[in-house]
């Protein structure tokens, strides 16, 4: 009997997380009075011990715009860095100032990752032999859309899109810092 009680307690808590059919509760209602329980009574002390969970939910995390333009003279103090990587050195200062991160120490460590990442190069179409990484922040499969979406507010069209990679490569340095860049981040 106790075996019965038990499993009539799982269905009749399975009862309370769903919309039952009505032929259900019917059945549900004649094994009650074998087994002396209350239905309504199980669903009340279930959901009084129990907590919902919301459904996960993505947070995108793109910056609002700010009107506030980077001194001109800030790139002239970015040392160490090519000269191919200084023409990115304007865009990755908007970035930063858009994340209100806009210092020159942040600068600096944004340009050498490029510098790093692109062999020197500061090339956007720079690819990776041995991965999939690509672009200016050397972004991998993996990861690109999402991040696109949490940092740009938008997929990517092309990861060889200077300024979109840039984009996504300061919202990332800002959130988690150079720690992404295991090679290149380090100081």
């Amino acid at each position: 009997m106790r075996i019965i009680a038990a499993f009539m307690l799982v269905l009749s808590l399975t009862a309370c997380e769903y919309e039952p059919p009505a032929d259900y509760c019917a059945d549900l209602l004649d094994f009650r009075t074998l087994l002396r329980l209350d239905a309504a009574e199980i669903c009340e002390e279930y959901a009084a011990t129990t907590t919902t969970r919301p459904p996960p939910t993505t947070t995108t995390v793109v910056p609002t715009p700010t009107t506030s333009v980077p001194p001109q003279d800030i790139c002239d103090q970015v040392h160490g860095v090519s000269a191919g990587t200084m023409v990115w050195c304007p865009t990755v200062a908007v970035n930063l100032a858009k994340w209100a991160a806009l210092t020159l120490d942040n600068l600096q460590w944004n340009m050498d990752i490029i510098d790093c990442e692109t062999g020197r190069t500061g090339d956007p179409r720079s690819q990776n032999p041995t991965s999939s990484a690509a672009g200016l922040y050397q972004f991998i499969d993996t990861w690109r859309d999402a991040r696109a979406l949490k940092y740009l507010g938008r997929p990517v069209v092309s990861w060889y899109d200077g300024p979109d990679n840039i984009a996504v490569g300061v919202g990332l340095f800002v959130d988690k810092g150079a720690s992404h860049w295991p090679n290149c981040g380090r100081r």
